[in-house]
């Protein structure tokens, strides 16, 4: 498969591990080329292919030559990108973007000190247990992509055929969009008005409801202050502060939502990247039935 961009670019997008990310993707590549040239046709079993056609349902290629397209654009279509997502919440953030894929963001003490009241909850009992003893409750948060443009940060959650993750090891109740949206927030020092959160997926399962989790989750965060404080409990009552309605009303206006299909969209409407470029990432999205 062709990575449509040059390796230093790509590599540069990384926020950490650049060569080895490089390495991981390229050896996707060479699994599919090499199976290929041996194999003239696929087997009767998906088992078979799964591995070695790995490349074919990986998010983070799909992140990379997509995002990676949208940088080339720079400030300006930045800007215009966002104000297409966020209309009136977003106002221009001048040309100075950076753009980093993969970037972890560790929970704060406070974090930590809330999941572990709700860790305390777990119904079952060696998960309790376990979750008294002196070590983080949570690791890191790993965000698909992350925007800046001081103050602002832009946290992209991305997926292609996975659902989100309904719980943490200790939290039964913490999915994985709640928990995007609480370390994210952290990482502007709690100031909604710096905060923004995109779930980029395919058409199809924003169109049809019940097929994802993150349908649901999603519909409820971008329209009920409620359901935000329910999932995010250190914005609770529950954890001993009064609930800021205010808040979380405006918090409901910076989560959004778009699909594969209308960033595809986006980089060919405004030629972002080269005729021939631009033809191979139709490809790659035609592959996917990803489809315009």
């Amino acid at each position: 498969m062709d990575l449509i961009f040059e390796e230093k670019y790509l590599a540069s997008l990384y926020s950490r591990d650049q060569q080895g990310r490089m390495r991981h993707i390229e050896k996707l590549a060479a699994n599919e080329k090499a199976y290929e040239y041996t194999h003239k046709e696929l087997p009767k079993s998906i088992s078979l292919v799964r591995d070695k056609l790995q490349i074919h349902k990986d998010e983070s290629i799909l992140t990379l030559l997509t995002f990676a397209a949208l940088n080339k654009g720079e400030g300006e279509l930045w800007n215009k990108l966002l104000n297409q997502i966020f209309q009136t919440e977003w106002e221009d953030s001048g040309k100075n973007f950076e753009l980093k894929l993969e970037k972890a963001v560790s929970p704060t003490k406070e974090i930590l000190m809330v999941l572990k009241k709700e860790a305390a909850q777990h119904p079952v009992k060696y998960a309790r247990e376990i979750s008294k003893k002196d070590k983080p409750i949570e690791g890191a948060t790993n965000f698909d992509a992350v925007l800046c443009t001081n103050p602002k940060k832009v946290f992209f959650e991305a997926k292609f055929t996975a659902d989100i993750s309904s719980d943490t090891t200790h939290c039964t109740n913490r999915n994985q969009i709640a928990r995007c949206i609480d370390v994210g927030l952290t990482e502007v020092k709690n100031k909604v008005e710096d905060f923004y959160f995109v779930l980029v997926t395919p058409s199809r399962y924003k169109k049809y409801p019940g097929e994802r989790f993150y349908y649901f989750k999603m519909h409820q965060y971008m329209n009920d202050p409620a359901a935000l404080a329910c999932d995010i409990p250190r914005l609770s009552e529950r954890n001993g502060h009064p609930v800021n309605v205010e808040y979380l009303e405006k918090l409901t206006k910076r989560i959004s939502w778009i699909t594969w299909e209308e960033c595809l969209e986006f980089v060919l409407k405004n030629q972002l990247i080269t005729d021939e470029q631009m033809e191979k990432l139709k490809i790659f999205y035609e592959d996917r039935k990803l489809c315009l």
